[in-house]
């Protein structure tokens, strides 16, 4: 009897030995599951960061050729303008497309002013060497532009990310400038035909 007793207590022990050595190893291996999604998060989360994200709070993008000049968001009237604009609609812009949409317009001088537009990457790549013909009205057949021809090339915007925005200046005369005030907000529209970007390497 006592020889059996001894035998049963190694084997509950061997099994609680196991026991804990199977707790020790789920434990270790949840550890570093949990490791290696934190891992990829973060991972996911640097490369957004670096390479835009489509999905993402829309963000400004300061053109190639501004950038050269010497302009900033900060230092720039209508980059500040504009980064304005995007705080307050972040999530402006067309899903898994390259849209458009009208910001404001700039103060008219000598007769002349300029529709300030915003052109925005929600496509999953980033783009460039862009170009459309624009449209800007409303149904009650006010007109701001009217299939103007818009061309934006790589030289000028550089590369757009995606869930980047950037600016867009459109000459307009004054008569247009007063039809902007004019535009109906239940009936008006951005029309974009003959849309081509294409995509940066």
């Amino acid at each position: 009897m006592k020889r059996i007793m001894i035998f049963l207590v190694l084997a509950v022990a061997l099994l609680l030995a196991g026991c804990g050595n199977k707790a020790d190893t789920e434990s270790k291996n949840k550890d570093k599951n949990d490791t290696e999604q934190a891992t990829t998060k973060q991972s996911d989360t640097e490369s957004k960061a670096k390479d835009g994200d489509p999905d993402g709070p829309l963000k400004l993008h300061v053109l190639k050729a501004d950038q050269e000049a010497g302009a900033t968001v900060e230092n720039h009237p209508i980059y500040s303008g504009m980064q304005k604009f995007v705080n307050k609609y972040p999530d402006e812009g067309t899903k898994g497309d390259y849209s458009v949409t009208v910001v404001d317009a700039t103060n008219p001088k000598d007769g002349k002013a300029d529709l300030i537009l915003l052109g925005i990457n929600r496509l999953p790549a980033a783009i460039k060497d862009v170009s459309f013909n624009i449209t800007v009205g409303d149904k009650s057949g006010h007109y701001v532009v009217k299939d103007h021809k818009v061309e934006i090339p790589a030289e000028a915007m550089g590369v757009l990310k995606p869930g980047y925005g950037h600016p867009i200046l459109v000459p307009i005369t004054d008569e247009e400038l007063e039809n902007l005030t004019k535009l109906d907000a239940q009936t008006r529209f951005v029309d974009l035909k003959d849309t081509k970007v294409s995509k940066a390497e």
